[in-house]
């Protein structure tokens, strides 16, 4: 199944600032752009063809969509033509254009009526209306059926290193999306709240579980966990994912509205839920899911219904909840063994959703390996299910034992002055932690050093107090940046 084919026969609406968009529109939307944008193709192939007697290799053709309906509607245009594509928006284009090598050829799209980022100028996007007023009734020449599908690449964080190009197929990704439509009990009745980006996997998957039923999916900005918390109690929204720090904001303000939801599923799209914040939110939910996966798996591997459980600490590991059990039979999983006190391990996995591999500078595609290592540290709990330690780069070893330092950065950031925290590794595995403050404390030093050294079991450590973090487009913090600053100093 391919992306544009959830634009038959379907009864899907979305949502966004006031302007909807359903299956008809949007089908019409899409073959009026891509005969336009086909056209453009052919004409740029017959002039080159002329002026040099050659023919163009393969283009990546890069959206810059504004809106989430505008990034649906590319999405499914790259699929009626089968493209080799990116859809990004104008926060990550730049980055995404600085990063792309002279042997990769670009060719730049874009919705007409927005002012393109500055790095764009050179590319001489085209321009296509995708407002829901230009879907016309005129009758036009179907284009025929691409003969591939479409392949589109995903950018990783690039928090601790250079971002890569992940390239995930269409049909993968929509099997991937069924398997949570499946798991979930998704029904056509179901309306979705999202507050994630759809040119980003989560938000992407949360849309086509919406297009795979036929339901609803309203698209919101995202403003304060109390706004969001009342939006979805006005709308009669059945399906909300969060993020785990919004567990008080959201509780708090449904407890004051006295709202208590017939059929709400809260489902966990932040890295880590710890148990704190699944406990706060069960109470509103009438089953509260976590889950996990990487743009690599395509993109969900784990999950559990935490409505289903009666001790939570049976399926709790340093704090955090599990992101559960294996989503579907054909997953394989490999713990490599270690060291580690409690048996933590990097997880590997192979899955018939993976991932095609890296798209190079040059054009060039790097398969996948047999078996994908995650970069997460598990082990496996008593009743079978996946216990998370935490990603390997964000750990460090004490007495045998991996410790996380996300578990400590929470810790820290309990402090009320203290708004973000970083990390970076020094000389002989020495941890820098780089903690940021406006105004702290007087004493603020003294109070960190001390939940440190105890988390850290008296391992040395340098705690720096910083008014401003660096941070990636996503706005989380730039861990690459942080070691090469540290780097640079002990040189």
């Amino acid at each position: 199944m391919r992306f544009v084919d959830l634009l038959n026969n379907a009864a899907w609406t979305a949502t966004y600032r006031g302007v909807t968009l359903d299956a008809p529109g949007a089908r019409r939307l899409v073959e009026q752009a891509a005969q336009r944008l086909q056209n453009a193709q052919q004409a740029a192939q017959d002039a080159l063809r002329l002026a040099t007697g050659t023919v163009a290799g393969q283009y990546l053709t890069v959206f810059c969509a504004f809106t989430p309906l505008e990034t649906l509607l590319c999405y499914c245009i790259a699929s009626r033509l089968g493209l080799l594509a990116a859809v990004l928006s104008p926060r990550t284009l730049p980055r995404f254009l600085d990063d792309v090598g002279p042997g990769l050829a670009v060719r730049l799209v874009a919705p007409s009526g927005h002012k393109l980022p500055d790095a764009a100028a050179s590319y001489g996007a085209l321009l296509l209306d995708l407002s829901p007023e230009a879907a016309t009734d005129a009758s036009f020449d179907a284009l025929p059926a691409p003969p591939q599908e479409c392949r589109l690449v995903f950018n990783t964080s690039g928090t601790t290193g250079k971002p890569k190009r992940v390239l995930c197929a269409e049909s993968r990704l929509i099997g991937n999306a069924a398997m949570v439509v499946d798991y979930l009990g998704l029904q056509a009745s179901d309306r979705t709240l999202c507050t994630f980006p759809v040119h980003f996997m989560y938000g992407l998957s949360t849309t086509l579980c919406t297009l795979l039923t036929g339901g609803h999916i309203e698209y919101c900005d995202f403003q304060h966990p109390g706004l969001l918390a009342a939006k979805a109690a006005e709308r009669g929204i059945t399906v909300l994912p969060v993020i785990g720090d919004w567990a008080d904001g959201l509780s708090e303000r449904w407890q004051q509205l006295g709202y208590t939801a017939q059929r709400l599923l809260l489902l966990n799209a932040s890295d880590r839920l710890t148990q704190q914040q699944a406990r706060t939110l069960l109470p509103h939910a009438t089953a509260l899911w976590n889950n996990f996966g990487q743009t690599e798996s395509g993109p969900r591997l784990f999950a559990i219904n935490l409505s289903q459980i009666d001790d939570l600490d049976s399926v709790t590991y340093c704090g955090t909840i599990a992101p559960g059990f294996p989503a579907f039979d054909a997953l394989e999983l490999h713990i490599a063994p270690s060291d580690d006190a409690d048996g933590c391990g990097v997880l590997s996995y192979r899955t018939p959703y993976a991932m095609l591999g890296y798209l190079n500078d040059d054009g060039s595609i790097t398969p996948p390996p047999e078996w994908i290592a995650s970069g997460d540290l598990f082990r496996r709990a008593a009743i079978g299910a996946y216990l998370w330690a935490g990603r390997a780069a964000h750990t460090i070893k004490v007495n045998g034992q991996f410790v996380s330092l996300r578990a400590l950065a929470d810790d820290l950031l309990t402090y009320q002055t203290v708004t973000g925290v970083g990390y970076a590794h020094g000389k002989v595995d020495q941890l820098c932690l780089f903690v940021e403050a406006e105004q702290p404390a007087s004493d603020l030093g003294a109070q960190l050093r001390r939940v440190v050294s105890r988390a850290l079991r008296g391992k040395h450590s340098d705690i720096r107090i910083v008014p401003a973090l660096p941070r990636t487009e996503s706005g989380k913090i730039d861990f690459k940046q942080l070691n090469m600053t540290l780097a640079k100093e002990l040189t």
